[in-house]
This record gives structure tokens, C-alpha cells and sequence, in this order.
């Protein structure tokens, strides 16, 4: 459940640790952990039809996913008036680090998306469907076979917008690296190997201005 997946201490490998839960909300955690439970098990299942379209062993990823790197985020965005590129933004253009993001969206909207013209399309919410996102670890495993998927959010709609995203990682220790198959003469492998908790880590300190003080803990 959760309770493995947040900041560790001084001892644990960053990234696992218990999360904190608020006390005046006692329905609040089974909730959640519920719902984290039921995400992590579709990720699962997810991950197993990715490696059947990769034409790679059915299984091949669960030995990489069995103490997974999965965050669920709640995220509240409050709406904006208007949009001026390089000024403040729900959520600035990025690709997520990990194998999938399940996304779920309220019928607010603001989701966007990049085509390979780089051009912002829209995603509109769907009534019961949920959006999945492929992350930078896919991309690395198959060499920009699959690539991941840029997005952002932009909430110009006057209210006020809720989401729940599962990022679904690799283990902290699994290590990520363009497959053979995946890597040929005319086009070499594009990717070092990683891993992900290095990667995980790397990217945080690049995004978070409490960490870019050097500080990794």
C-alpha cells in the first residue's frame, strides 16, 4: 500500500518512507490506499500487454515492477484567467519519468498534449475512461521506438480543477537501457543505462527549486 512509498529517512533508499496521513480525516487513508491498490494493479496489467505489443515475454517486466516506484498524486489547479507562453502555468510541457501514468481528470479539462508537429492539442475528459500516459522509461527501454508523451496544463476554464495521476515507476534499483532488439546499426543505442531511483532523483533535483541546493535527501 502506500505506506511503503514517499521520502525515506537517512537509512532507506530515497523515494520509500511512510507517508503522512491527516488524523482529522479517518476515512481519508483506507480511501486512498483503496484506490492506490486497485491503480497499481491495473499499472500491472498494463505493463504485461506492453511487453506483448513489444513482442517481449509476457512477464518481462514483473520482475522490474514488484516493489515499484508508484506515487498517487491528488492535484488541485486553480483556474487562470488567461495564458501567456513563459508566464505562470498549471502544469509546465513535460514527459513523466516512469513506464505509465494513469491519469484521472474531473469534467473540468485543461489537459494538453504535443504532436509530433509540436503542436498543443486538447484532451477532453471522458465520463469513466481514464488517460494513460507513456513515461521516459519506455522511450529508454525502446531505444524512442515508443516515445513519451509531452504534456501540460493550461486551466482557463473559471473553475477550479481536480485530477488524480498515478505515476508508475520502475524498482528504485531496476536498471533501464535501450534492449537489443531495439538497437541496431542505423540506429545505436540513444540512452547510458540507469537506473531508476538515479534517474528519479535527477529529475527532482532539476525540478524543485527546495532541492537544487545540492542537497539529495
Amino acid at each position: 500500500d502506500l505506506s511503503g512509498v514517499g521520502l525515506g529517512t537517512a537509512t532507506e533508499k530515497f523515494f520509500y518512507g511512510r507517508n503522512a496521513w491527516p488524523a482529522q480525516l479517518p476515512d481519508f487513508q483506507p480511501t486512498v490506499n483503496e484506490y492506490y491498490n486497485e491503480l497499481r494493479k491495473l499499472a500491472e496489467i498494463l505493463c504485461r500487454a506492453f511487453a506483448l505489443a513489444l513482442e517481449l515475454p509476457e512477464n518481462f517486466f514483473q520482475d522490474k515492477i514488484d516493489k515499484p516506484l508508484a506515487q498517487l498524486r491528488l492535484l488541485h489547479y486553480p483556474s487562470q484567467e488567461s495564458y501567456v507562453p513563459g508566464e505562470a502555468i498549471g502544469a509546465g510541457p513535460h514527459t513523466d519519468y516512469g513506464i505509465v501514468t494513469i491519469l484521472w481528470q474531473d469534467k473540468v479539462g485543461g489537459l494538453e498534449v504535443q504532436t509530433k508537429n509540436r503542436e498543443w492539442i486538447k484532451v477532453p475528459p471522458l465520463e469513466g475512461k481514464f488517460i494513460c500516459n507513456i513515461g521516459d522509461m519506455m522511450a529508454r527501454w525502446t531505444n524512442d521506438y515508443w516515445v513519451a508523451t509531452p504534456h501540460r496544463v493550461i486551466n482557463t476554464s473559471g473553475k477550479e480543477r481536480y485530477s488524480a495521476a498515478m505515476f508508475f515507476d520502475p524498482n528504485y534499483d531496476c536498471e533501464i537501457y535501450p534492449l537489443p532488439r531495439f538497437v541496431s546499426v542505423e540506429n545505436p543505442a540513444k540512452y547510458a543505462t540507469v537506473t531508476m531511483g538515479q534517474y528519479l532523483t535527477k529529475g527532482f533535483d532539476e525540478t524543485f527549486g527546495y532541492r537544487q541546493g545540492g542537497e539529495s535527501q
